[in-house]
């Protein structure tokens, strides 16, 4: 146990994170600064290393609107943020470490990783990244044009990416979820460095921040560590350009879906692609452990039913994937897969696809859902073992369920299900009035005025690559 230094904590307290697959539970203690900044620790004895980690809760979801890709702009500046000029990575490299960073629809996160040597250095960088964003113009404008690389690399070079784009755009009309994390390029070509410390002003206060802290981090002066750091930042407010209106999904929730929704783009290159989007349930949700079993059942590592049900629709097809997104609000279980032939289907592929795959889901076995819980176990496990997946699950689930014992009941949920629990999760999941589907293929593939210009969103976090000084979007 970590002891509490007089005065400079409070509220401490722990949990005991178990699940009946991962053998023994992982402790994890709970601290409030005066400053207002969550503290969650989660030691691992004689861990040679320490993870790092500062969660904010805010990320595309609260971009405003025409500015999409701002939160993600202002993760990169945090990284020109410390005392000196151009000294993060340098700094880093001297203490044996590792950053990287990663903005998401509700949240951004940081990491850094260091040998347990350098763990008070290495606290006191983080922190500094944090008292206020000071950036210079010729440093913000270079940042600017690295966004606008990683926009045009991920997203516009890449068919997966670019097409999932386009299926949230049309899935969501109101939610924040339809704008792009990257952002658009005419949006990040709109974003000054007064939108940038205005969104750090309203967002990095240490009182909606958490940091994570896990391996090396048992003894009994890390408290004493973090107050030093991190204890030293304050909650100032800074006046916001009128065009900086922080988005609020809450205020603005996304009307029921009455109707499938489909969509026809042209796209250049040898493959076409089609993406398939059911709305799906928030992670926090009752039906989630059941429908995350349906599609590690459906779609996990040894599972034939998507593979079958794909070649049922398309044919012969060069890759496929799955991606049931674990939002704070409604988001979609996404299936897209790439062909080289043209569809020749009197009725649109994704009402086939969803026909397949409920079929599928009538007919699994107990050996397909004993699969799927061995594999989420083993999934959790895995996480679990090392300083930084600790870390980030602790983070992960503190930001989307608000504590530690709302995971252990997610977590407590898998084992529970049964295979009448997963068919009926497939009824309510896998209707049609909530699909949208993206169809992108040659111009001459398509049917005849079903092409319409499309907007784009992107559905990959946008990670911050860092290593040896250098800044990879």
């Amino acid at each position: 146990m970590v002891s509490r230094p007089n005065g400079s904590a409070w509220r401490a307290q722990s949990s005991l994170l178990h699940h009946e697959c991962l053998g023994s539970g992982v402790e994890v203690q709970h601290l409030r600064l005066t400053n207002g900044l969550k503290v969650m620790l989660a030691p691992q004895p004689h861990a040679p290393r320490v993870s790092i980690q500062t969660w904010v809760p805010a990320g595309s979801g609260s971009d405003p609107a025409r500015l999409s890709g701002l939160a993600h702009l202002v993760e990169h500046l945090t990284y020109l943020n410390t005392p000196g000029a151009e000294s993060y990575d340098i700094a880093v490299d001297q203490l044996g470490g590792e950053s990287n960073a990663t903005t998401w629809t509700d949240w951004t996160q940081f990491h850094l990783s260091v040998p347990s040597s350098g763990r008070r250095q290495a606290l006191e960088l983080e922190a500094s990244r944090f008292a206020a964003l000071t950036v210079s113009e010729p440093s913000f404008s270079r940042e600017k044009r690295v966004v606008e690389a990683e926009r045009l690399q991920r997203v516009e070079g890449d068919l997966e990416a670019w097409v999932s784009e386009t299926l949230y755009m049309q899935a969501f009309r109101r939610h924040p979820y339809r704008y792009p994390t990257v952002g658009t390029a005419q949006a990040i070509r709109k974003l000054s460095a007064a939108h940038c410390r205005a969104f750090f002003a309203e967002h990095y206060r240490p009182e909606r921040m958490c940091l994570v802290v896990a391996g090396a981090c048992g003894d009994a002066g890390v408290v004493a560590e973090i107050l030093a750091s991190f204890g030293q930042l304050s909650g100032s407010h800074a006046g916001a350009p009128r065009d900086v209106q922080r988005a609020q999904p809450a205020a603005k929730p996304e009307a029921p879906q009455r109707r499938a929704r489909h969509l026809s783009v042209p796209c250049a290159g040898r493959y076409s692609a089609l993406s398939v989007g059911w709305k799906c349930p928030p992670v926090t949700h009752p039906d989630w452990p059941a429908l995350a079993l349906l599609t590690e059942a459906l779609a996990g590592e040894g599972a034939l039913a998507l593979p079958e049900a794909l070649s049922a629709v398309v044919g012969p097809y060069a890759e496929h994937s799955v991606e049931l997104t674990p939002f704070a609000h409604t988001g979609l279980l996404e299936v897209f897969v790439a062909f080289q032939r043209p569809l020749s289907l009197g009725r649109p592929p994704e009402v086939a696809l969803q026909a397949e795959l409920l079929r599928a889901a009538r007919q699994l076995r107990e050996t397909d859902l004993e699969r799927a819980r061995l594999q989420l176990a083993l999934r959790a496990q895995v996480a679990l073992e090392s300083a930084h997946g600790r870390a980030t699950e602790v983070g992960f689930s503190t930001m989307l369920f608000g504590s530690l014992d709302a995971l252990a009941q997610k977590l407590a949920g898998y084992p529970q299900e049964t295979l009448p629990s997963l068919r009926r999760v497939a009824e309510r999941a896998l209707k049609t009035a909530g699909r949208t589907a993206v169809h992108a293929a040659h111009t001459a593939h398509l049917q005849t005025g079903s092409t319409r210009a499309a907007k784009t969103r992107v559905r990959q976090p946008s990670v911050t690559e860092r290593c040896r000084g250098e800044r990879a979007a």
